[in-house]
Parts: structure tokens; C-alpha cells; sequence
């Protein structure tokens, strides 16, 4: 270590220990006065020690931006390419410490008379913000497991000093949601998913489609999801889980291409055999599922979801004992004795005839998917998925996404679902 750089250290530690010293002398102080005739003795131990402890990181961070500043100021490289503008120019930014000033050299470049804050792009601090990335990563990471007004008042609440947060006279403190949604906006980022290790020789997918309000036009958002598994596992008595999950969604006209596009990025394509589809049968599903046989010997076979299946039958009879007798039809009789048993129920309920072809056309139709299903060994679990995935963050908040906006919230909530730390990603 050359002799600068051992000097720079060494200043560093004295004004650290100096600023350290005096803040601990400080809170013994005001701790002792502060316990004086104190009810909760706890709490307000508690409030001085996080009080300090945020002071004691707060001078720490500003004495080593302080003292980098000044070694910038005083180099070589700085006086080969920068004029001194100003000096300490105070900048505030909210921190999960609280508010944090500090200050900094303003620069002139030699050669192209433009102005300059060394220490702002070091510290990675965009012109103009007010919070740090720490704060902004951890309310983007929060978003998709909420949402954004609730997002900005549990990290608010980070900030917030425990002393504030039991004062029922003062209200904790809270991010906008149009800020973190303007975060939101102005990030530009992708998401890179790892090639998998192994590639299996099956692949099943689960899919589906959930409609989400709205902003700025007629009709919902249309998100289509895939769920890509490998197989399933006993984790416990009664509880099965998916084996290596991956989720996709998006709002494409062409999703299956999107889909084959990721596929072909974690595996090696070329090794899987067999795909099974799992879906409710809509149109979108079985004309474009075919679209993921890319060579002569990989074969593409739809499994009708049972749930869908089962719901088409409550429809053609409210009374429980045919239902169950109409199933049990379709498990053991041949489909032309099937279908005689269901076309018995237009004549039994004529009053309903309508709905019942109806639902008659959809059992027939996809009779061959259901009985791929009642043969497998995997069952469906979309609708959850569906349901703890989409519905829970966008579903529930009515007309609250823009066209513009969506495709980059799914990505972002599908790399959370898939293990991607948000928090991470944005830093």
C-alpha cells in the first residue's frame, strides 16, 4: 500500500473514532435523563439505542464521502482533467437511516466546460434523487409482494424511528405511491435466468389467462401465464411441490413463442421429448401449444385441467348424484355411452337445453384431453397459482395498470416468483 493511500486511512480512523467517541458520550447522557420518571424503561432504552446507532452509521457514511472527496480534490487525475468549481455543496438524501447530508466538490471539466460531482457517480446517486438505491431497491422489492402504497409505508416505517412509531401524535413515516411507481417507470432493466444444469427429457406446462383492469382504454388487460415444471415431489404427508417451477407471463398476441424463447435459454431444447400442456382448453391454448414441437421426435400432448372439466358437468345438472354419476360414466364407460349419458340431460332439464349443449360441446371436445389427465400422474394447480401469482398482485386492484407499464411489472413479479432477488437486481 503506497504511502497516500496508508494516510488516507489513517485520517479516515481518527476522524471516525472522534465522531464515534463523541455521539457514545452523547447517548449515555441523554439515556440516563431520558429513563428519569420513565413508565416503559424498555421502550425508551430501545428508541436512544436505535436513535444513536443511526447517528453513529449516518457520521460514519458522511466522514468517509467527506474525506473520499477531499482525496479526489487533492489528486493527480483531478488536476489533469477537472477544475475546482465550489466546494462542500450540501446534498440531502433519505436513507433507511433517515436523512442523510452531506457534502461534496463541485467540477468543471477542462475540456468540455461541464459541470461534475465526482462523488455523486462513485456513490451510484442520479442527479435530482432524493432517496438513495438502498431505499428505492427495497420498495421496488416490496411492490411484489404488495403493492405500492403499501410498499412505500412498510419501508417508511423502516425509516421512521421507533421513538416516532409509538407516538400516536405523529404519523409514521410513508413513500408516495406515484414515487415508487415513477421508480418503476424510469428503470430500464432485464432479467437473466441461468441455463439450467440438466435438461429433463419431460417438461409439463400449466396454463392460463387472468384479466387485469385497466388504464387508459376500453376492456382489461389479458395476462397470459405459464407454469413450467419438471415433475412433482413429496415434500410432506398430503403436500406435493413442483419440481424446478419457472413462471412466464406476458400480454403477447404470440405467447408461445415468447415461452419457447425462454425455454430454449434454460434448457438445452433439443433433449426434451415429451411436453404436456395442462390447461382449461381455451382456444389461444391448443392452437398455439403446438408451436413447442420443434423436432420430429418431440411430441406435444394437452391435458385437460379436471377442475374445468368437473365445473362443465355442475353445469349441466345441479343435483349431486348425477354429477357423480355423469363422471363416473366418463371413467369407465366408452365415449358413444358417454355421450348418450349426457345427451339424456336435454330431455331431463329442456328448460336449460341452451347451457347444457353448451357444456356437453366442451366435454366432448376436449374427452380425450381429460382422460390424458385421469391417466397421468400430475395433477393441476393453476388456479392457485393463478390465484397467490397474478390475482393477489394485479387482479385486486382495479384499473390500476397501464399497457404501457405491464409487460415490465410481469417480468419483474415473475423474477421474483423465480427466485430473483429484486432487491439485488436494482442495485
Amino acid at each position: 500500500m503506497n504511502i497516500i493511500s496508508q494516510n488516507f486511512r489513517n485520517v479516515l480512523k481518527n476522524r471516525l473514532e472522534s465522531k464515534i467517541n463523541y455521539l457514545t458520550s452523547t447517548f449515555v447522557d441523554n439515556l440516563m435523563n431520558s429513563l428519569t420518571g420513565k413508565d416503559n424503561v424498555y421502550l425508551t432504552l430501545a428508541s436512544e439505542a436505535n436513535r444513536v446507532s443511526k447517528d453513529i452509521a449516518k457520521e460514519v457514511i458522511i466522514e468517509v464521502i467527506e474525506e473520499f472527496d477531499a482525496y479526489f480534490r487533492d489528486s493527480k487525475e483531478r488536476k489533469r482533467t477537472y477544475y475546482v468549481s465550489k466546494k462542500d455543496v450540501p446534498r440531502t438524501i433519505t436513507t433507511i437511516l433517515g436523512d442523510l447530508t452531506f457534502t461534496r466538490t463541485l467540477y468543471v471539466t477542462k475540456d468540455r466546460n461541464e459541470y461534475y460531482f465526482y462523488m455523486d457517480e462513485m456513490l451510484g446517486l442520479p442527479k435530482y434523487d432524493h432517496y438513495d438505491p438502498i431505499v428505492k431497491g427495497l420498495a421496488i422489492r416490496e411492490t411484489f409482494y404488495t403493492n405500492q402504497a403499501q410498499a412505500g409505508r412498510i419501508v417508511g416505517e423502516r425509516i421512521t424511528d421507533i421513538a416516532n412509531l409509538a407516538d400516536k401524535n405523529t404519523a409514521p413515516f410513508a413513500i408516495s405511491r406515484q414515487t415508487i411507481y415513477s421508480w418503476l417507470s424510469k428503470w430500464n432493466t432485464t432479467i437473466v435466468y441461468e441455463r439450467h444444469k440438466s435438461t429433463p427429457r419431460t417438461l409439463y406446462i400449466m396454463a392460463d389467462e387472468k384479466y387485469i383492469g385497466a388504464q387508459g382504454k376500453d376492456g382489461d388487460i389479458m395476462a397470459k401465464a405459464f407454469v413450467v415444471f419438471e415433475g412433482v415431489k413429496q415434500v410432506s404427508k398430503g403436500r406435493r411441490a413442483l419440481i424446478n417451477r419457472h413462471v412466464f407471463t406476458c400480454r403477447s398476441s404470440k405467447p408461445w413463442e415468447e415461452l419457447l424463447d425462454r425455454l430454449i435459454k434454460i434448457y438445452d431444447y433439443d433433449e426434451i421429448e415429451d411436453f404436456y400442456v395442462l390447461s382449461d382448453g381455451g382456444n389461444w391454448l391448443t392452437v398455439g401449444m403446438h408451436e413447442l414441437k420443434l423436432e420430429s421426435f418431440q411430441k406435444v400432448e394437452h391435458l385437460l385441467c379436471l377442475f374445468h372439466f368437473k365445473q362443465a358437468i355442475h353445469h349441466i345438472t345441479t343435483v349431486e348424484e348425477e354429477r357423480k354419476a355423469i363422471f363416473q360414466s366418463f371413467l369407465n364407460d366408452k365415449r358413444k355411452v358417454f355421450k348418450y349419458v349426457l345427451n339424456t340431460y336435454i330431455d331431463k332439464y329442456p328448460h336449460r337445453k341452451v347451457t347444457i349443449e353448451k357444456k356437453i360441446k366442451y366435454v366432448l371436445n376436449h374427452y380425450k384431453a381429460a382422460k390424458h389427465m385421469v391417466s397421468s400422474a400430475i395433477g393441476s394447480s393453476m388456479e392457485a397459482h393463478i390465484s397467490h401469482f397474478i390475482a393477489s398482485i394485479f387482479a385486486s386492484r382495479p384499473k390500476g395498470y397501464k399497457e404501457s407499464n405491464i409487460n415490465k411489472y410481469f417480468m419483474l413479479n415473475d423474477a421474483k416468483i423465480n427466485g430473483i432477488n429484486l432487491f439485488n437486481t436494482y442495485l
